[in-house]
């Protein structure tokens, strides 16, 4: 439901922290919109688990809970958010790298990449 047709682009801010070597837990919003009227505004909490703790790569499979505002023709509609996410965190000293997929509701599925920064 974040775009009636087609796909939507979409930027995020996320912030998490390590609960040991292979759990994480954290907040992350964003902002999705289609370019043709359908904008969604997501705010979800999110559980990560990594497979392994490795110094070069970390692949991982995350839990998101939370809520989305989607704004279609003029209209307010709030939506519960529920989703699987798997990505590979690839360290580059204090930044980072990471791909990801994503699925879920009311969303069915996304891609992308972020660049952070450990602090």
């Amino acid at each position: 439901m974040n775009t009636p047709t087609y796909a939507a682009g979409a930027s995020w801010i996320s912030m998490d922290r390590d609960l040991g070597r292979l759990f994480a837990a954290g907040l992350k919003t964003g902002y999705s919109y289609d370019f043709s009227g359908a904008g969604t505004l997501e705010i979800a909490a999110l559980g990560r688990w990594y497979f392994f703790s490795f110094e070069t790569s970390r692949l991982f499979a995350q839990l998101e809970l939370g809520a989305d505002l989607i704004f279609h023709e003029g209209n307010t509609i709030p939506a519960f958010l529920g989703g699987l996410a798997a990505g590979w965190r690839i360290p580059l000293g204090a930044w980072y790298l990471e791909p990801a997929v994503r699925g879920g509701y009311p969303y069915i599925w996304g891609a992308g990449l972020a660049f952070g920064r450990r602090i």
